[in-house]
């Protein structure tokens, strides 16, 4: 971030979108925020000082201050310091949506004396600096805005709703409680009638661990959800991938002829599935004689496979794969499904719909006529389901969340094996600071710089 976010210095920015609306909303924020409104509704020539009653939009004109041309009839909206989303004196203007009102009103601010445009993130930044926020709730409100999908917008007002920072106070508040008696051990031994940490310090730290041990096996369910899953399509040529991808996305993403190896740069789609963000890439198909360029396909289609949450290997009916066995480059632990497709170009009757073997589920389809499809495609879902199940309601949805907790939990192991309370104190202090990072409690600049440049501008 380059400039200090919390020296008051006043910022503006458009909180809505950039194109042509009904109405633009323009964000202030910082001392002098009344005085400013004042200047720009004329009001402090007339006297007209309480005329901005907080938190309620009043009708106003605005009026270039060294010009005197009026700008915009808006609606002013006044929040006083310490009840604004940024705790500092804020305000909204709520001007006509044309391009020429917002340009005049912006370049009118723009010549005031110590305001300038806001950095992306600052509003939020602020409000964290200001204790309005603490850091995973400035997050969840990045997801909220980023949300593509249903469940990622459960995600993030779970997030945003104070369950998950509670869980996190409660397990610093916890340990403080034991770590304020193992201190008084230390301090006073004279006076503690037993070991402040054997004598049931011990079984709370192993409760809290336990907790721990249970969100961090979870915390995969909330991070696919929240970054979305990798759907990766994989298989020889020409046995219907294109096709597949095509059928998902319910529209032309991909070639589609009767000439092999088509495909060579992966197809990205991106999906809302049931609520579901899914990107479902189609790869190069696998095989041995690839020229030059068809070979690069496939090594990123490798690349792909590495990275993917679930893989679809289609194969055709009737027919063996050639060469190498490629579904070998499938991770252990990757969900892969076989689709053997073309059933309708069997001459015997082999339409089961469904078969289990070896690591993957098998389904017989047509993708061209569309035969066992629905079948299918719900049975994806399912599988797409159980991989995000309850990830709306992690407790730990990033990476960084993720380490913070590790680490704290790997300080408290270390307490529990610890001989000597003095031991036990700074490893419980350790675990009070990892959490404390994870809220913004304990935090750099650089960990706020990472958090932040993500926001957009005027949130």
């Amino acid at each position: 971030m380059e400039r200090d976010s919390r020296s008051g210095e006043g910022i503006y920015a458009l909180a809505s979108g950039e194109g042509v609306s009904a109405v633009s909303v323009l964000r202030l924020s910082g001392r002098g925020t009344l005085g400013l409104l004042e200047v720009l509704c004329g009001e402090r020539q007339r006297g007209g000082v309480h005329s901005f009653p907080p938190r309620k939009c009043v009708l106003r004109r605005l009026f270039h201050p060294h010009t005197g041309m009026l700008l915009d009839q808006a609606l002013v909206v006044y929040f006083e310091s310490g009840k604004s989303y940024t705790g500092e004196e804020m305000a909204e203007l709520h001007l006509h949506g044309g391009l020429a009102v917002r340009r005049a009103v912006i370049g009118c601010l723009s010549e005031m004396e110590g305001w300038r445009p806001a950095l992306a993130g600052e509003f939020t930044r602020r409000a964290f600096l200001g204790g309005r926020l603490d850091l995973q709730e400035t997050e969840a409100i990045l997801d909220l805005v980023n949300a593509e999908t249903e469940e990622q917008r459960r995600q993030a007002v779970h997030q945003l709703s104070g369950d998950t920072g509670r869980g996190y106070r409660d397990w610093t508040d916890t340990v403080k409680m034991v770590l304020a008696h193992v201190e008084a051990s230390l301090d006073f031994p004279e006076d503690a009638d037993f070991d402040a940490f054997e004598g049931g310090g011990r079984d709370v730290i192993e409760k809290v661990c336990a907790e721990m041990k249970y969100h961090l096996g979870r915390a995969k369910y909330g991070e696919r959800l929240h970054q979305g899953l990798l759907m990766v399509i994989a298989g020889e040529p020409n046995v219907g991938k294109s096709t597949f991808l095509n059928r998902l996305s319910e529209r032309e993403a991909a070639i589609v002829t009767s000439e092999a190896g088509t495909t060579r740069d992966p197809v990205e789609v991106r999906l809302d599935w049931n609520g579901l963000p899914v990107t479902v890439v189609d790869t190069a198909g696998l095989r041995e004689d690839a020229g030059d360029i068809e070979q690069m396909g496939i090594e990123r289609a490798l690349g792909f496979l590495e990275r993917a949450s679930v893989v679809v290997w289609i194969k055709e009916a009737g027919k063996r794969m050639k060469g190498r066995a490629w579904q070998r480059m499938v991770p252990q632990g990757t969900p892969m499904v076989e689709l053997y497709n073309k059933i309708d170009m069997l001459r015997e009757d082999k339409t089961s719909r469904h078969r289990e073997g070896g690591r993957a589920l098998s389904y017989d389809v047509s993708l061209k006529t569309g035969e066992n499809w629905m079948y299918v495609k719900g049975e994806l879902e399912k599988l797409l389901r159980g991989l995000v199940v309850g990830g709306d309601q992690a407790l730990l949805v990033r990476e960084r969340h993720k380490d913070g907790v590790m680490k704290a939990r790997r300080s408290l192991l270390r307490a529990l094996k610890a001989k000597d309370l003095v031991l036990v104190s700074e490893e419980l202090r350790q675990a009070i600071r990892h959490l404390g990072t994870v809220t913004g409690k304990v935090t750099t600049e650089e960990i706020l710089d990472v958090v932040f440049r993500d926001f957009c501008i005027g949130k």
